[in-house]
């Protein structure tokens, strides 16, 4: 780029930030929020149009057959035993794009591959670097170890005396995660939690982007500015956000750090049991065949119990039949909202905010949503008995003496929201739930029809099945039918419990306000593993979330976040 050309972009990234920091701030409403994002989205396209360089011929969308020979040949070069790749093979062109094949028959639980540390791509090895040197004193980049992988991975791959050329070559060349949604692809997460997350992330990695675009300005000793594109910036994030996993770092088993670990982050996603342990005498991550496998059958690996919302955002796909999906829905009590002091006493003495996050898998209702519910459903009676029963602990406490207990909820002195208060408040609760899954239902611009348990419309499964949807546009729409799929399945049960119950309620209070969000986790943890009494450890569990400090700034709960492990 000519000197003009550089300015007009510092300039665009100056405005890219303040609009980035609009989405990720607190807007007034979702429109406004939008209404931002527009205007950011318009100005990375013009700062991509600036940085575009020609491109000569047409790229392959993956990693050719000589690559994934290449990455073979480096492979049994630098460490790899010969004998796990005399069992699997890299293949490319597969469903998914490329992948591992077996080349034998495997039983359930026989071992595949197994990667030393010092094939692994992590942030140590860049420690003495220019980049290593800066992550020691820049404070906004040490408190994310992701973002630091995605910059020595940038920094690497326009190295190309690179050792781990041979493997940064066989990585895609693009990536379905929401940081390469079109504007009519966001959009069709309208209705969706996952909506707002979108864009909250984009807004994000813009910030971070025009961040450390300022930074390499000062520092062209670590990377030159023109390679710094946006483009490539969104390539390496999706390429960590969707391959790193947490691995005992070197001399401090007790700690971790993030890395990416070549051959087996080929491996695609399929249900089953988390199958990779740290082997602490070798060294090196061990995996199994979840399953038997057939020669010539792809063999896969299980990312963890992580729901369609968040493998959508950061690893690029929807499953279909995922059993750990959830909805995440915000609940809240209106500041305006009848006896609004006793409630907010209540919620407090229980531990529990006027505003909070909670999730629906179809399957009921959490325990721990029906107790925010309960107190917020509570008449004035009931707060009275109960803040009473309260006080009267207090009291009995401060004198020395010990609450009686005859097992009677509030006759105690003691009020558990997870329990039962009687039919009344439960009838309210349950309708509060019910009329918050009928609101989030009507805000999706599709919908799904049902008489007598008798579908008689699903605009989402025909779109499904014509062939003019973009690969994102199929994940998008997958993702909206299910989690609708888990908001009438919630309905349903909730109409069991009314009846249950016995029916309705005269006057129920006020459904609960809300706004939606899509970080979305199970509230019941999926059964463990069983531990193996052997020499090999667990490390995090698959695909599990950890949450790191503030990305930037301006979003201290940004869903860039949000580190994903798949290393069992």
């Amino acid at each position: 780029m000519n000197t003009a050309s550089m300015a007009q972009v510092k300039h665009n990234t100056q405005r890219i930030a303040a609009l980035a920091h609009e989405v990720v701030g607190q807007a007034r409403n979702e429109e406004e929020r939008w209404k931002s994002f527009l205007q950011l989205h318009a100005a990375l396209q013009e700062l991509k149009r600036r940085q575009q360089k020609k491109k000569k011929g047409v790229e392959p969308s993956g990693p050719t057959r000589d690559d994934l020979e290449q990455l073979r040949v480096w492979l049994l070069k630098n460490g790899l035993d010969s004998k796990w790749l005399e069992g699997i093979e890299f293949a490319a062109n597969l469903p998914e794009g490329s992948g591992v094949v077996a080349k034998k028959d495997f039983k359930k639980g026989e071992p595949f591959l197994q990667v030393p540390r010092k094939l692994m791509f992590t942030c140590q090895a860049m420690q003495n670097t220019p980049l290593g040197q800066l992550l020691k004193v820049d404070k906004f980049l040490a408190q994310s170890p992701s973002l630091c992988l995605a910059l020595h991975l940038l920094v690497e791959k326009h190295n190309h005396s690179s050792f781990w050329t041979p493997y940064i070559k066989t990585l895609p060349k693009s990536y379905g995660t929401c940081l390469y949604f079109t504007l009519e692809e966001l959009e069709g997460l309208r209705g969706s939690p996952t909506f707002t997350s979108a864009i909250k992330v984009i807004a994000t990695v813009a910030i971070q982007y025009t961040y450390i675009h300022d930074l390499f300005q000062i520092r062209k000793d670590i990377l030159h500015i023109n390679a710094f594109t946006w483009d490539e910036f969104i390539w390496a994030m999706s390429a960590v956000g969707s391959r790193q996993n947490q691995v005992p770092q070197w001399g401090h088993n007790a700690l971790s750090e993030y890395a990416l670990i070549p051959a087996w982050d080929m491996c695609n996603h399929d249900h089953g049991d988390l199958q990779t342990f740290w082997d602490v005498n070798s060294d090196s991550t061990e995996s199994h065949a979840m399953r038997a496998y057939k020669k010539g059958e792809q063999v896969y690996i299980f990312y963890g119990p992580r729901p369609n919302s968040d493998l959508l955002l950061h690893a690029g796909f929807v499953y279909e039949n995922n059993r750990f999906d959830a909805l995440a829905i915000r609940v809240r009590l209106a500041p305006d909202a009848e006896h609004i002091k006793d409630k907010l006493r209540l919620l407090h003495l229980n531990n529990m905010k006027m505003d909070s996050q909670y999730y629906l898998y179809g399957l009921g209702l959490a325990v721990d949503l029906m107790a925010f519910l309960r107190i917020h459903a509570m008449n004035e009676q009931e707060l009275q008995q109960v803040l009473g029963a309260y006080d009267q602990q207090e009291a009995k406490v401060h004198n020395g003496e010990h609450p009686a207990s005859n097992g009677e909820v509030v006759a105690s002195g003691v009020f558990d929201p997870r329990v039962k208060l009687n039919d009344r408040n439960e009838l309210a609760a349950l309708q509060l739930a019910e009329a918050k899954c009928l609101s989030l239902l009507s805000l999706y611009p599709t919908t799904l029809q049902v008489a007598n348990g008798v579908e008689l419309k699903q605009e989402d499964q025909a779109a499904l099945r014509t062939t003019s949807l973009t690969p994102n546009m199929r994940a998008v729409t997958l993702l909206r039918l299910k989690e609708k799929e888990i908001l009438n399945r919630t309905l349903d049960a909730i109409r069991l419990l009314k009846g249950e119950v016995g029916g309705t309620v005269g006057a129920a209070p006020s459904p609960a306000s809300s706004s939606s969000n899509g970080t979305v986790a199970p509230a019941q943890q999926p059964s463990k593993n069983k531990k193996r009494k052997n020499r090999k450890k667990k490390t995090a569990a698959a695909a599990a979330t950890t949450s790191e400090e503030s990305e930037t700034p301006a979003a201290a709960s940004s869903p860039t976040t949000e580190e994903k492990d798949r290393t069992a």
